[in-house]
């Protein structure tokens, strides 16, 4: 779905040794100082690399490594970066982890982050809107910035799969979570609804039907600061094809 970097058996393995090392040694002050949360750099971040680096942990799911480990990553080119389109990959862990920069109107970034880990057909992610703010604190503005008229139902076709896909989900028979996909800041950010079965259900040739839906991903157009859901908005089956269409 999204860009991927070969490694050499080599690489993998720096790249495990990277991440498995304890960050939280003493004598690492500034590794210390990540984890908890509380980074100091005398510069604010430029580029998505900058941000990166000073990006506290606690929004990289399954990746808590230190300042030094994610220079040291960069230096290796163990991370999927695109300074021209301000977007990076971290693929360190089972995590998929994503930073794109957007441009607000007053000239300052917004950050976008990304976690996904998908298994067996169920998604579980968390993703952030942040600003840097100057002295090294981050303003968590998440809910700003991600719409809040965009919930399952925008995948549905009508009431009735509405209906359905609400009595599945209080039955315990499925989960439903919004999944964002980031591609970079000059594409649309993506989302898909992905519907996870409980092991022990196995859904009627009906509802298998209206299920599908859980395969389509929806594009959000950026406008004046703001991602617009548009029920016009191209869907498709697949994501690279989504994009296709968006490009004609």
């Amino acid at each position: 779905m999204l860009l991927i970097t070969a490694c050499s058996s080599n690489t993998t393995e720096e790249t495990s040794n990277l991440i498995t090392e304890d960050i939280t040694k003493p004598s690492d002050a500034l590794a210390k100082q990540m984890f908890e949360q509380k980074p100091s750099f005398d510069k604010s971040p430029e580029t998505i690399l900058d941000y990166y680096l000073q990006l506290p942990v606690k929004y990289l799911k399954g990746d808590k490594s230190s300042f030094k480990e994610r220079q040291l990553a960069a230096e290796k080119k163990l991370l999927t970066l695109d300074e021209s389109n301000a977007f990076l990959t971290t693929g360190n862990t089972e995590w998929e982890n994503i930073l794109s920069l957007y441009e607000l109107s007053d000239g300052t970034d917004l950050l976008a982050v990304s976690n996904k880990l998908c298994k067996d057909g169920c998604c579980d992610s968390e993703n952030y809107f942040l600003k840097h703010v100057k002295g090294g604190t981050w303003q968590d503005v998440t809910y700003d910035y991600l719409p809040t008229d965009l919930t399952f139902k925008t995948f549905c076709r009508d009431a009735y799969e509405q209906e359905l896909l609400t009595d599945l989900a209080k039955r315990g028979s499925i989960a439903l979570d919004l999944v964002y996909h980031l591609k970079s800041e000059k594409t649309p950010l993506y989302c898909s609804l992905n519907i996870c079965f409980e092991p022990d259900y196995v859904p009627s040739t009906e509802e298998a039907a209206v299920l599908e839906i859980g395969d389509s991903f929806l594009a959000l157009d950026w406008k004046k600061d703001v991602f617009n859901v548009d029920p016009s908005f191209l869907q498709a089956d697949d994501l690279e094809e989504l994009i296709s269409l968006l490009d004609n």
